[in-house]
């Protein structure tokens, strides 16, 4: 039953509702103090003036006065008054209580005792009288239970349906499927929920596109190199005197190819995390040895990389110290890339809060535009022209992955009035923390 739940809860509020005004009426009667009703009420106080009435009348004029004067009465004041004649020598002549009474003579000389009956009064009651109140009462409020209970399970239920469309939509395949606009002006744990499907369809989605222009933008990337060796191959076939160069060919493009599977295959590691266990390094030794193993490759372009740090050196790193080492490389040489002879890269350590590593990569290149800020740390996106990137346009997107598996994060923004600065944040883990 695909309402099932709408039906709970309007069911299980109605009944909900009826026993509590059930036990409300209850407690009501229980601890209510009795009041006489409006007839009781209206007896008491006209019952001692036709009681009055009727003495009169039998002490002027016996029993047929009395037919006189109740001639006029209507018949079920008639009935309340009874007249019964006494022994004048009785010492009880008092009725059972419920009665109003008087005594008269008349002229006769006989005694007559003159009851006046008074209505019930209301506060005489048993329990199974209160759990039955009046019918209109009743039914207005089973009425109204029911049409509460019917809005407040349509109003639970309504958005819930639609999260259950919403995920079949999604597992069907339409990434598109976003529900927070369908909650409406919803503040509510509802809505809450609708908000985080749309962040996670929406992730979904960028995966997905991510994946698929990955395999785009691979499979593009490997067609050259295979178009070069069938090339060099169909050379060989149609003058073999052309072996030697085309084996050349063949090895500068089966080593690209190996190259790029390398990339492709550290940018997996450092998407998933991949780490041989916890381990703790220290990053101001580590940021000095990979700072020494590119000035090798710097001092060849004319361009210097230096080196300062104002951060205790107690501090650690927790996580894949070859992860890092990878991508403090790959943010260096990307630097290195894009500097001329006589520029300097600047490589600055510190710890700003105590929480934090902040490492700022400076460099006096031409910078980035503005709208490819954002790209450049995504797989196969080239900055520059030919001559100054020459790799795959992995490097950036590596370190990325790498910084964010260490539970970091890396930006970069351009310097003013040239250059560009990437700014890498890594938790701080003390010696203590480390060896606990």
């Amino acid at each position: 039953m695909k309402s099932l739940l709408f039906w709970k809860i309007m069911f299980g509020f109605w009944l909900t509702f009826i026993a509590v005004n059930q036990f409300g009426w209850l407690v009501v009667r229980v601890f209510s103090e009795p009041r006489p009703s409006y007839y009781r009420t209206m007896a008491e106080k006209m019952g001692p003036v036709q009681l009055g009435a009727v003495k009169a009348a039998l002490e002027s004029g016996g029993l047929r006065a009395v037919e006189k004067l109740q001639a006029a009465w209507a018949e079920d004041i008639r009935d309340d008054i009874e007249i019964h004649a006494i022994d004048p020598d009785a010492r009880d002549v008092a009725p059972e209580r419920g009665y109003l009474w008087v005594t008269a003579v008349a002229r006769n000389g006989t005694h007559y005792l003159v009851t006046y009956e008074l209505p019930a009064w209301s506060g005489d009651w048993s329990v199974i009288e209160a759990l039955n109140p009046r019918d209109e009462l009743l039914a207005m409020g089973m009425v109204g239970a029911l049409f509460f209970s019917a809005g407040l399970a349509f109003y639970l239920t309504r958005p819930v349906q639609r999260i259950r469309k919403g995920f079949a939509r999604l597992a069907g395949g339409d990434l598109s499927t976003r529900l927070l606009p369908s909650v409406g002006r919803r503040r509510d744990e509802i809505a809450d929920l609708a908000k985080d499907f749309d962040t996670m369809a929406e992730r979904l989605q960028q995966l997905v596109l991510m994946r698929d222009q990955l395999l785009h933008d691979v499979s593009h990337e490997l067609r050259s190199p295979l178009a070069r060796l069938n090339q060099a191959i169909a050379l060989v076939r149609q003058d073999p005197a052309n072996t030697d160069l085309s084996l050349q060919r063949i090895e500068t493009e089966i080593r690209r190819l190996d190259e790029l599977v390398g990339e492709l295959l550290s940018l997996a590691r450092a998407e998933s995390g991949e780490s041989s266990g916890d381990q703790y390094f220290d990053l101001h030794e580590l940021i000095q040895t990979v700072v020494a193993n590119v000035n090798y490759e710097a001092r060849a372009q004319g361009v210097v990389v230096n080196f300062s740090s104002a951060s205790p050196q107690e501090g650690l790193v927790r996580g894949n110290v070859e992860l890092m080492r990878r991508t403090l490389e790959n943010v260096l040489r990307n630097a290195l890339r894009v500097s001329a002879a006589g520029q300097a890269i600047d490589v600055d350590l510190s710890t700003p809060d105590g929480t934090q590593f902040l490492v700022r990569v400076t460099d006096s290149g031409p910078g980035v535009p503005g709208n490819k800020l954002d790209k450049m740390f995504e797989p196969f996106v080239r900055i520059g022209n030919n001559n100054t990137n020459k790799g795959y346009g992995l490097g950036l997107a590596i370190a990325r992955r790498g910084i964010v598996a260490l539970g970091g994060n890396i930006e970069a923004r351009n310097r003013q009035p040239r250059g560009l600065e990437v700014r890498i944040t890594l938790p701080v883990h003390s010696l203590g923390t480390a060896a606990g």
